[in-house]
């Protein structure tokens, strides 16, 4: 009885809406702080994947880069010895995966140390 009489007066019903009012905003800015940090622990987590991912690719394509360098230098090496410092120097200036193939190829393919001198020129140019 004294409880219905309580709920019933004004004094008691506007101390309730202003507790609710109160509530409410209290419960969205811990809302928004709490989404605030687990975005930012969310943007960390996928950074570091993205940024390890990449570094992955861009190490396995350098490595792939440094092999086929390696392989034109040995291959002019083996078959036109006077040439194998210019190989080396052209191989250090491309970095396009084909292009460096495309060399190797054509230092295979040379019939004489005058051909293969011609591939590593026109590469250069």
């Amino acid at each position: 009885m004294l409880k219905d009489i309580l709920q019933e007066s004004w004094a008691y019903r506007e101390m309730v809406r202003e507790a609710r009012k109160k509530a409410r905003k209290e419960g969205r800015a811990e809302g928004r702080a709490e989404g605030r940090a687990e975005g930012r622990a969310e943007g960390r987590a996928e950074g570091r994947a993205e940024g390890r991912a990449e570094g992955r690719a861009e190490g396995q394509l350098e490595g792939k880069r440094e092999t086929l360098r390696e392989m034109l230098v040995h291959t002019t090496s083996k078959r036109f010895p006077a040439l194998a410092t210019q190989a080396e120097q052209v191989g250090q200036s491309i970095s396009d995966l084909t292009q460096l193939q495309q060399l190797i190829d054509a230092i295979i393919d040379a019939q004489n140390e005058e051909e293969a001198h011609r591939a590593l020129v026109q590469t250069m140019s």
